[in-house]
């Protein structure tokens, strides 16, 4: 498997496609009108432009790595499976001459650059759809568009329709007190260019608004608005946002921003790496075991079904492994909340029980949960083409059972996730009684993968033994298959619990002064022989030797 990535042509591939998807990075894809609209008014800005420095550089590394691990894994694809998908996704009969003469790893990096024959179809569109995705996560340019939207609205009802109201919030805008304020956290000689280009810079103001219109100078303050808005988040990323808002006196609701994509970056390869740590002691717990299963069955170990090598051991875990893995990406990156510490829902029942907040986080999150059965199906059927090292699978894998195994085993990664996100939301709520614990939630995960995995194999194993008689009875699969995916399950539960549980911030508890009570003369005098009332000022203040509780 690995020798396709010790080829030179594989290392150059790779270096291509490093190189390439870096320089499309930085361009926003502006087929939306809206995006379109706002890009043209700020031409040659990119993506840096619209996003904080630390969230595009964490979100660049992401991008590269994740591009190099899908060219990675086409590469490790077999020649026959690419041959036979060119033959169904495009009826071309000379499929065998692909590449001929080409080293195989160089061919794909053109496919994946678009630079040959789409003969994949979606392959060379992949890295737009890639590429969108990250913008999404650090929100570009959404965010710096809503912000500038409000601003603008929010300055164009307040002038209204008055050009000498206009021509004031133009003079503010390029006047010397925003400029003081947004040097503090904004990209001053970014703002200065821009305001030269759209000549209103130092004895130009005058003349161009003397020279325009209601209608020129409403234009004229939402590029400056956005010119302010994409300086500050040059410098310093999403949060001095509203800060420009406030010098500009206009009321703005709290920014939702996306500031934390490094910390959630970072919490994934935290989780990967002591899911593959876990992985490892698995491993070799499982090897250890198969001579006491072995002899409990009454085989050999190399006569049985339980792994009898390291490698053997690493190849089970690795089918069971991969799926739960991407499955966890996709569920903690949709499902889990970004909020340290959130609020329930105000319509929530204090006396709901722990299985209608179940079904009810199941209803909210039915199509993730799809996309992962989706995403798991696909890797299962992957991983056959990859066995078998053909795009033509022979009849007995074809079998309708056979087929239907992917979609049963998908439920283990399912599984996993919706109790996994389900436990991480839970966390971050106020209420410690709107989820379940960190024991429930892996005692859950691991009876519901058992009783999945021993369905699973139940039916595999059948399929297996009618071509392998000589290996029946085969019931040291069976507690292979439930041992194994539970332990792979638990071991992913806690790698993510460790890094993604909601933190709540501790709040020190303010000291309550008790300050003795002052008679009131009510009290002391009948309501129809009370005297006038003294003034509130001359009541004598409480005395300062206050006591703390």
């Amino acid at each position: 498997m690995w020798d396709a990535l010790q080829l030179q042509s594989f290392v150059v591939g790779a270096a291509l496609i490093l190189i390439y998807q870096a320089a499309r990075f930085g361009d926003i894809y502006a087929e939306d009108p809206v995006t379109s609209r706002y890009v043209s008014l700020l031409p040659g800005a990119g993506v840096r432009d619209f996003a904080g420095p630390r969230a595009y550089h964490w979100a660049l590394v992401a991008f590269l790595v994740s591009s190099l691990a899908v060219y990675s894994l086409l590469c490790m694809i077999s020649p026959n499976v690419l041959i036979g998908a060119v033959k169904l996704l495009s009826n071309n009969p000379d499929a065998e001459k692909i590449a001929q003469g080409v080293p195989l790893p160089l061919y794909i990096a053109a496919l994946f650059m678009g630079l040959t024959q789409p003969i994949i179809p979606g392959l060379a569109q992949f890295q737009v759809a890639q590429r969108n995705f990250f913008h999404d996560r650090i929100e570009v340019p959404r965010r710096i568009i809503d912000v500038s939207e409000s601003l603008t609205v929010a300055i164009g009802a307040r002038a209204g329709a008055n050009k000498q109201q206009l021509v004031a919030e133009v003079r503010k805008l390029v006047g010397d007190d925003f400029l003081t304020s947004l040097e503090t956290y904004g990209d001053l000689p970014f703002y200065k260019l821009q305001l030269e280009k759209l000549a209103v810079a130092s004895g130009a103001l005058e003349p161009t608004i003397a020279d325009s219109s209601v209608k020129e100078l409403r234009a004229l303050i939402e590029r400056l608005v956005l010119c302010a808005l994409v300086a500050v988040s040059r410098k310093s990323g999403p949060k001095p946002l509203a800060k420009v808002a406030q010098t500009l006196g206009v009321p703005l609701a709290d920014l939702k921003h996306n500031n934390n994509v490094g910390p959630r970056i970072a919490r994934l390869v935290a989780s990967s790496v002591l899911f593959v740590a876990g992985l490892l002691l698995i491993a070799e717990l499982l090897l250890s075991l198969a001579t006491p299963v072995d002899t409990m069955v009454g085989k050999s170990v190399t006569d049985g079904l339980w792994p009898s090598t390291l490698e053997y051991s690493f190849d089970e875990l690795w089918s069971i492994a991969l799926p739960i893995g991407v499955c966890m990406i996709l569920a903690v990156v949709k499902l889990v909340p970004r909020d340290e510490v959130r609020a329930s829902d105000p319509d929530a029942q204090g006396e709901s029980s722990l299985f209608d907040d179940f079904l009810d986080f199941v209803q909210s999150n039915a199509a993730v949960l799809l996309l992962c059965i989706v995403a798991t199906v696909a890797i299962k059927v992957g991983m056959m083409f990859w066995e078998y090292g053909t795009f033509n699978l022979p009849a007995d894998a074809r079998s309708p059972l056979r087929l239907m195994l992917p979609a049963l085993q998908s439920f283990i990664s399912v599984t996993v996730c919706l109790l996994t996100t389900w436990y991480l939301a839970s966390s971050t709520r106020k209420e410690q009684n709107r989820g379940p614990s960190l024991l429930l939630a892996a005692m859950l995960i691991a009876g519901a993968t058992g009783a999945i995995a021993l369905l699973y194999d139940f039916a595999f194993l059948d399929q297996y033994l009618t071509a392998h008689p000589e290996s029946r009875p085969g019931s040291e699969h069976h507690i292979f298959s439930v041992t194994a995916n539970i332990l792979v399950s638990v071991c992913a539960f806690l790698s993510v619990a460790v890094f993604f549980k909601g933190r709540r911030i501790k709040q020190s508890v303010p000291k309550v002064v008790i300050r003795p009570e002052v008679p009131s003369l009510n009290t002391l005098v009948p309501p129809v022989q009370a005297p006038p009332l003294a003034p509130v000022d001359m009541v004598d203040p409480a005395p300062e030797h206050a006591t703390s509780k």
